[in-house]
């Protein structure tokens, strides 16, 4: 709906969620949509309206709770805790290699990514797990030196080619580049938007941050009032057009009486037996009454 500037609901806070998107590195801006656009503004606005910090501070904290805002090419995998030593200097052992249920939990409470190691490690992996994180590099790599952004988006053929160019398109590429063409085809969805509300994980993400849950909750009912606004807006537009029409009516019958009534005469002596009349001249009776039978 295009509505004038100063009646158009959360376009003030629409354009400050695009502006401090536009700041993050590897943002998704091409795929927004007009109403995760409108759930995006009303976050920012929720915000503003319970804290004095920065929108754009604001957004970097967003997009790690809401990773579909952002590129997803692949992470650096999370480094390893340096093993504790001793009081000999020598690295505590693998409990999983003989060690007691006590010391894995131990352990588990200390890192959970290097009980996982020490759990691998323990089923005679090593060497495997060594292979497999130079491939898990080898494919980071590579996804992160295919160029993406809008014109890519725009020429996407998962989001507009046929069958025909999408397997093209897979035969004449790496699996990373179509995985990649294939994550970023899909649209962002926002979990507090009407369109795509999603409360597991609003649930999930209320859990790791209580205060992102709650602001969540409240730019949904932001969101709910600019929509009535825009409605209200809608229906005044619909009311004035028909007010037009009926106006425009009113001057085209006014304008036009005189050929309006012409015709009415026309049709109404149209009939056998009937004078043609016309407005400026007197009745005409047909020739072929003269006589009182057929010429």
């Amino acid at each position: 709906m295009n509505t004038q500037q100063g009646h158009d609901p959360g376009r003030h806070w629409r354009q400050n969620f695009r502006a401090a998107l536009a700041k993050i590195k590897g943002n998704r801006l091409y795929a927004l949509t007009a109403d995760s656009e409108l759930a995006g503004g009303a976050i920012c606005a929720a915000f503003h309206e319970k804290n004095a910090g920065s929108i754009d501070d604001f957004l970097r904290r967003l997009v790690v709770a809401v990773p579909a805002l952002v590129q997803q090419r692949g992470t650096t995998e999370e480094e390893l805790p340096e093993i504790p030593k001793d009081v000999f200097g020598r690295p505590l052992p693998n409990p999983w290699i003989g060690g007691s249920l006590s010391e894995r939990n131990a352990v588990f409470k200390f890192s959970e990514a290097l009980a996982k190691h020490f759990e691998r490690l323990a089923k005679g992996g090593g060497w495997q797990m060594h292979l497999e994180g130079l491939e898990r590099e080898a494919s980071r790599a590579l996804v992160n030196a295919v160029p993406y952004g809008p014109e890519q988006h725009a020429e996407n053929v998962f989001r507009a080619g046929n069958a025909t160019e999408r397997t093209l398109f897979i035969n004449a590429n790496t699996p990373e580049k179509v995985a990649l063409y294939e994550r970023e085809a899909k649209p962002i969805k926002l979990p507090w938007s009407h369109a795509t509300l999603d409360r597991t994980e609003l649930t999930r993400i209320t859990k790791a941050d209580a205060e992102l849950g709650a602001l969540m909750i409240d730019a949904e009912q932001i969101q709910t009032g600019w929509a009535q606004e825009q409605e209200q807006i809608a229906l005044a537009e619909v009311e004035a057009a028909k007010q037009k029409l009926q106006d425009a009516e009113a001057a085209l019958g006014k304008g036009a009486a005189s050929t309006d009534s012409r015709i009415e005469l026309v049709r109404q002596s149209s009939g056998r037996g009937g004078a043609i009349v016309s407005p400026r001249t007197k009745p005409v009776t047909p020739t072929y009454w003269k006589g009182g039978g057929a010429a």
